[in-house]
């Protein structure tokens, strides 16, 4: 049920733009950690960011003037190669879609990097001090969350578990 935000939903949208904080930062600085560093930190933040963005309140938006994008597409690509220079060589898997009940291949880079267009987006405006800005802000967070990567960030984060816990030598490897 939607409803009229006020400024006591705004906690939701706090502790969201805090761990969207964290996962955009480390993101943008992919390249100065090893692959198992990145694979530990992102089996931690990915169910706080699943987490977090299902909190957030459902609200009737009545202005979609304020909703803004404001990535650029030259940081985007930049974020992309870095993901891709981490992770080429296990960046493809299979994941069942839920929908159609069918096996599809997912790309790990992709998800991430659009995980952190999605995520910086939403912390560029929740910073703003306008109120409508930031109602925005939760609004299509919460809706990208439901409609876009909310089912392919649990895929990748069932893809990255056994990477970051691995029990056999031949997984191990595979990560180093």
């Amino acid at each position: 049920m939607n409803k009229k935000i006020d400024d006591s939903d705004l906690k939701e949208g706090k502790e969201l733009f805090l761990v969207a904080s964290q996962y955009c930062k480390f993101i943008e600085n992919i390249k100065d950690f090893q692959k198992t560093q990145i694979l530990s930190y992102l089996n931690k933040i990915l169910p706080l960011v699943y987490l977090k963005t299902s909190l957030l309140p459902d609200i009737a938006l009545e202005d979609y003037a304020n909703i803004e994008q404001y990535i650029e597409e030259e940081l985007l690509e930049s974020v992309y190669i870095s993901l891709m220079d981490k992770f080429a060589e296990i960046d493809y898997f299979q994941a069942l879609e839920k929908t159609n009940n069918e096996i599809i291949s997912c790309s790990l880079v992709q998800i991430l990097a659009d995980l952190y267009q999605s995520l910086k987006d939403f912390v560029l405006s929740f910073s703003s001090a306008k109120f409508a800005t930031q109602q925005a802000a939760i609004w299509i967070c919460k809706d990208s969350f439901i409609f876009q990567w909310g089912e392919t960030l649990l895929n990748a984060l069932l893809y990255i578990h056994p990477l970051a816990f691995p029990f056999e030598k031949e997984t191990e490897d595979f990560v180093d």
